[in-house]
């Protein structure tokens, strides 16, 4: 992963789209760390039981097909509003 900008939280950032990208990247990464050392752990040894901070499934299996988003006849409905005006 590349470098995170420094979190400014004594004084004005430089501009909202900085402030944006860097918090977006801050929880983006808080949120997937756990996630991706969990992998990393399995990846190291595949034959591990659970730990304090992994949770691993076996005899998982997935059924049903996969189902594209269709959207609500009332999105639809807005959406043909909007391009009218």
């Amino acid at each position: 992963m590349g470098g995170l900008a420094p979190n400014i939280v004594d004084g004005p950032w430089p501009s909202r789209t900085e402030y944006l990208e860097t918090h977006y990247e801050i929880l983006r990464r808080e949120g997937l760390e756990g996630l991706r050392l969990s992998v990393q752990c399995y990846r190291d040894n595949a034959n591990m039981s659970d730990t304090k901070d992994t949770c691993v499934y076996t005899n998982v299996s997935r059924t049903g097909a996969r189902q594209r988003f269709r959207p609500s006849k009332m999105l639809t409905a807005a959406r043909s509003a909007s391009a009218a005006t």
